[in-house]
Protein backbone atom coordinates (compact mmCIF):
# COMPACT_ATOMS: atom_id res chain seq x y z
CA UNK A 1 0.00 0.00 0.00
CA UNK A 2 1.33 3.19 -1.17
CA UNK A 3 2.33 5.47 1.58
CA UNK A 4 0.09 9.19 2.27
CA UNK A 5 1.39 12.43 1.98
CA UNK A 6 -0.65 15.66 2.61
CA UNK A 7 0.26 18.76 0.98
CA UNK A 8 -1.68 22.46 2.72
CA UNK A 9 -0.21 24.75 0.49
CA UNK A 10 -1.44 27.58 -2.77
CA UNK A 11 -2.98 26.90 -5.20
CA UNK A 12 -1.35 28.15 -8.46
CA UNK A 13 -3.81 28.27 -11.21
CA UNK A 14 -1.11 27.63 -13.82
CA UNK A 15 0.55 24.45 -12.47
CA UNK A 16 3.90 25.45 -11.76
CA UNK A 17 3.88 25.79 -7.67
CA UNK A 18 1.77 25.11 -4.71
CA UNK A 19 -0.37 22.05 -4.61
CA UNK A 20 -0.51 21.20 -8.28
CA UNK A 21 3.09 20.62 -8.06
CA UNK A 22 3.30 19.11 -4.26
CA UNK A 23 1.03 16.23 -5.49
CA UNK A 24 2.96 15.89 -8.81
CA UNK A 25 6.33 15.11 -7.06
CA UNK A 26 4.23 12.60 -4.51
CA UNK A 27 3.21 10.14 -7.69
CA UNK A 28 7.04 10.38 -8.87
CA UNK A 29 8.15 9.44 -5.68
CA UNK A 30 5.63 6.10 -5.59
CA UNK A 31 3.56 7.92 -2.81
CA UNK A 32 -0.20 8.84 -2.55
CA UNK A 33 -0.68 12.61 -2.79
CA UNK A 34 -3.61 14.39 -1.53
CA UNK A 35 -3.58 17.77 -0.94
CA UNK A 36 -6.12 20.70 0.82
CA UNK A 37 -5.67 24.16 -0.92
CA UNK A 38 -5.21 26.61 2.04
CA UNK A 39 -4.62 30.20 -0.08
CA UNK A 40 -6.10 30.34 -3.97
CA UNK A 41 -3.90 32.84 -6.26
CA UNK A 42 -3.83 34.51 -9.03
CA UNK A 43 -0.97 33.93 -10.94
CA UNK A 44 1.31 33.09 -13.63
CA UNK A 45 5.02 33.23 -14.58
CA UNK A 46 4.04 36.95 -14.57
CA UNK A 47 3.58 36.71 -11.01
CA UNK A 48 0.92 36.67 -8.34
CA UNK A 49 -1.94 39.40 -9.24
CA UNK A 50 -4.25 38.05 -6.22
CA UNK A 51 -5.29 36.18 -3.47
CA UNK A 52 -7.77 34.41 -1.09
CA UNK A 53 -7.43 33.15 1.63
CA UNK A 54 -9.64 29.80 2.64
CA UNK A 55 -11.79 30.18 5.39
CA UNK A 56 -10.37 28.53 8.60
CA UNK A 57 -14.01 26.73 9.12
CA UNK A 58 -13.59 25.11 5.15
CA UNK A 59 -9.74 23.75 6.04
CA UNK A 60 -11.01 22.23 9.24
CA UNK A 61 -13.81 20.43 7.61
CA UNK A 62 -11.19 18.95 5.22
CA UNK A 63 -8.94 17.90 7.61
CA UNK A 64 -11.25 16.49 9.32
CA UNK A 65 -12.82 14.61 6.05
CA UNK A 66 -9.84 13.59 5.43
CA UNK A 67 -8.37 12.16 8.73
CA UNK A 68 -11.06 9.51 9.50
CA UNK A 69 -10.47 8.01 6.11
CA UNK A 70 -6.82 8.29 6.02
CA UNK A 71 -3.16 7.91 7.77
CA UNK A 72 -0.83 10.27 6.78
CA UNK A 73 2.69 9.38 6.78
CA UNK A 74 3.83 13.13 5.59
CA UNK A 75 2.24 16.47 5.68
CA UNK A 76 3.84 19.29 3.89
CA UNK A 77 2.79 23.05 4.39
CA UNK A 78 3.22 25.63 2.58
CA UNK A 79 1.36 28.86 1.97
CA UNK A 80 -0.95 29.59 4.92
CA UNK A 81 -2.32 32.34 6.10
CA UNK A 82 -2.45 33.64 9.77
CA UNK A 83 -5.75 32.26 10.42
CA UNK A 84 -4.66 29.03 10.31
CA UNK A 85 -2.29 27.92 12.05
CA UNK A 86 -4.12 26.99 15.28
CA UNK A 87 -6.22 24.80 13.20
CA UNK A 88 -3.39 22.89 11.47
CA UNK A 89 -1.25 22.87 14.61
CA UNK A 90 -4.09 21.67 16.61
CA UNK A 91 -4.55 18.92 13.58
CA UNK A 92 -1.44 18.21 14.02
CA UNK A 93 -1.00 17.63 17.90
CA UNK A 94 -4.14 16.29 18.26
CA UNK A 95 -3.36 13.28 15.48
CA UNK A 96 -0.02 12.99 16.11
CA UNK A 97 1.14 13.62 12.75
CA UNK A 98 4.70 13.12 12.40
CA UNK A 99 7.36 14.14 9.41
CA UNK A 100 6.07 17.67 8.94
CA UNK A 101 7.50 19.65 6.71
CA UNK A 102 7.05 23.12 6.40
CA UNK A 103 8.09 25.42 3.78
CA UNK A 104 8.03 29.11 5.66
CA UNK A 105 6.63 31.17 2.57
CA UNK A 106 6.57 34.52 4.31
CA UNK A 107 5.22 36.82 1.26
CA UNK A 108 4.26 36.53 -2.06
CA UNK A 109 6.83 37.69 -4.60
CA UNK A 110 4.27 41.02 -4.79
CA UNK A 111 4.95 41.40 -1.11
CA UNK A 112 1.70 40.13 0.38
CA UNK A 113 2.48 39.09 3.54
CA UNK A 114 0.67 35.54 4.41
CA UNK A 115 1.83 34.74 7.49
CA UNK A 116 4.53 37.04 9.95
CA UNK A 117 7.70 35.39 11.25
CA UNK A 118 6.54 36.16 14.79
CA UNK A 119 3.11 33.79 14.31
CA UNK A 120 5.33 31.23 12.50
CA UNK A 121 6.10 29.74 16.22
CA UNK A 122 2.86 27.81 16.59
CA UNK A 123 3.57 25.66 13.71
CA UNK A 124 7.19 25.02 13.67
CA UNK A 125 7.01 23.51 17.03
CA UNK A 126 5.12 20.51 15.88
CA UNK A 127 7.33 20.64 12.23
CA UNK A 128 9.80 18.26 11.85
CA UNK A 129 11.76 20.72 9.25
CA UNK A 130 11.80 24.01 8.27
CA UNK A 131 13.43 24.66 4.41
CA UNK A 132 13.54 28.72 4.22
CA UNK A 133 15.72 29.73 1.24
CA UNK A 134 18.46 31.91 2.75
CA UNK A 135 15.79 35.25 2.27
CA UNK A 136 13.41 33.47 4.08
CA UNK A 137 16.45 32.66 6.82
CA UNK A 138 17.83 36.11 7.11
CA UNK A 139 14.34 37.35 8.47
CA UNK A 140 13.72 34.41 10.66
CA UNK A 141 16.97 34.51 12.23
CA UNK A 142 17.37 38.12 11.44
CA UNK A 143 21.25 37.90 10.87
CA UNK A 144 22.47 38.32 7.34
CA UNK A 145 23.35 35.69 5.32
CA UNK A 146 26.61 36.28 2.45
CA UNK A 147 28.09 33.03 2.97
CA UNK A 148 28.14 29.41 4.11
CA UNK A 149 29.22 30.68 7.63
CA UNK A 150 26.25 32.56 7.93
CA UNK A 151 23.36 30.02 6.47
CA UNK A 152 25.30 27.73 9.47
CA UNK A 153 24.93 30.37 12.07
CA UNK A 154 21.22 31.15 10.62
CA UNK A 155 19.99 27.52 10.66
CA UNK A 156 21.13 26.93 14.86
CA UNK A 157 19.49 30.36 15.19
CA UNK A 158 16.44 29.13 13.40
CA UNK A 159 16.02 25.82 15.25
CA UNK A 160 16.95 27.52 19.06
CA UNK A 161 13.92 30.24 18.14
CA UNK A 162 11.54 28.19 16.65
CA UNK A 163 12.06 25.20 18.50
CA UNK A 164 12.45 23.03 15.46
CA UNK A 165 15.32 20.08 15.07
CA UNK A 166 15.70 20.13 11.61
CA UNK A 167 16.36 23.45 9.49
CA UNK A 168 17.32 23.39 6.01
CA UNK A 169 18.96 26.80 4.61
CA UNK A 170 18.68 26.50 1.15
CA UNK A 171 21.83 28.83 -0.75
CA UNK A 172 20.35 28.98 -4.57
CA UNK A 173 19.66 32.52 -3.56
CA UNK A 174 22.66 33.36 -2.53
CA UNK A 175 24.96 35.72 -4.68
CA UNK A 176 28.49 34.68 -3.88
CA UNK A 177 30.51 31.85 -5.87
CA UNK A 178 27.63 31.24 -8.90
CA UNK A 179 29.53 28.33 -9.95
CA UNK A 180 28.37 25.91 -6.43
CA UNK A 181 25.45 26.39 -4.66
CA UNK A 182 25.67 24.85 -0.90
CA UNK A 183 23.04 23.93 1.36
CA UNK A 184 22.99 23.89 5.07
CA UNK A 185 21.07 21.14 7.16
CA UNK A 186 21.07 21.54 10.97
CA UNK A 187 20.15 18.85 12.36
CA UNK A 188 20.06 17.87 16.41
CA UNK A 189 22.96 20.13 16.95
CA UNK A 190 24.67 18.50 13.61
CA UNK A 191 25.72 20.23 10.32
CA UNK A 192 25.47 19.00 6.87
CA UNK A 193 26.29 20.33 3.74
CA UNK A 194 25.23 19.57 0.68
CA UNK A 195 27.19 20.95 -2.33
CA UNK A 196 26.46 21.50 -5.86
CA UNK A 197 27.86 22.88 -9.10
CA UNK A 198 25.22 25.54 -10.41
CA UNK A 199 23.15 24.79 -12.92
CA UNK A 200 22.69 27.84 -15.71
CA UNK A 201 19.43 28.93 -16.76
CA UNK A 202 18.81 32.01 -18.88
CA UNK A 203 15.60 32.71 -16.95
CA UNK A 204 13.90 31.37 -13.19
CA UNK A 205 12.70 28.21 -12.76
CA UNK A 206 9.80 28.48 -10.67
CA UNK A 207 8.39 26.48 -7.62
CA UNK A 208 11.84 24.91 -6.94
CA UNK A 209 10.88 25.43 -3.14
CA UNK A 210 7.92 23.50 -3.29
CA UNK A 211 9.17 21.07 -5.62
CA UNK A 212 12.49 20.47 -2.74
CA UNK A 213 10.01 20.25 0.54
CA UNK A 214 7.59 17.87 -1.12
CA UNK A 215 10.23 15.76 -1.98
CA UNK A 216 11.87 15.85 1.71
CA UNK A 217 7.94 14.94 2.93
CA UNK A 218 8.07 12.06 0.54
CA UNK A 219 10.91 10.65 1.12
CA UNK A 220 10.62 10.50 5.14
CA UNK A 221 7.56 9.11 4.38
CA UNK A 222 8.96 6.57 2.85
CA UNK A 223 10.73 5.70 6.12
CA UNK A 224 14.05 7.33 5.50
CA UNK A 225 15.85 9.13 7.94
CA UNK A 226 16.35 13.23 8.08
CA UNK A 227 19.86 13.52 6.40
CA UNK A 228 18.72 10.64 4.11
CA UNK A 229 16.18 12.22 3.25
CA UNK A 230 17.25 15.49 2.52
CA UNK A 231 20.20 13.71 0.61
CA UNK A 232 18.40 11.93 -1.96
CA UNK A 233 15.79 14.88 -2.33
CA UNK A 234 19.01 17.09 -3.03
CA UNK A 235 20.02 14.70 -6.23
CA UNK A 236 16.88 14.42 -6.65
CA UNK A 237 16.05 18.08 -7.41
CA UNK A 238 19.37 18.37 -9.55
CA UNK A 239 17.85 16.31 -12.16
CA UNK A 240 14.36 17.54 -11.94
CA UNK A 241 16.07 21.10 -12.56
CA UNK A 242 18.22 19.69 -15.36
CA UNK A 243 15.00 18.24 -17.68
CA UNK A 244 13.09 22.01 -16.85
CA UNK A 245 11.84 23.45 -19.18
CA UNK A 246 9.86 26.56 -21.33
CA UNK A 247 6.44 25.63 -21.86
CA UNK A 248 4.44 27.69 -24.54
CA UNK A 249 4.91 31.13 -23.98
CA UNK A 250 6.54 31.21 -20.54
CA UNK A 251 9.32 33.44 -19.50
CA UNK A 252 10.42 31.13 -16.45
CA UNK A 253 11.01 27.45 -16.74
CA UNK A 254 8.91 24.86 -15.29
CA UNK A 255 9.62 21.51 -14.01
CA UNK A 256 8.85 18.49 -16.46
CA UNK A 257 7.62 15.56 -14.19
Amino acid sequence: MKRVCLSIAGLDPSASAGIFSDLKVFEIMGCRGMAIASVLTAQSANGVRGTYNVPDAFILEQLQELVQNYSFSALKIGVISESHLKIISKFIKNNNIENVVLDPILKSSSGYEFISPEALKEISMVSSILTPNSSEAEILSGYQILNTDDQIKAAKLISEKYLVKAVLVKGGHLNGDISEVTDILYYKNEIYQFKNNRITLDSDIRGTGCVLSSLIASNLALGRDMVEAVSISNNKMKELIRNSSKKNSDKNYTFSF
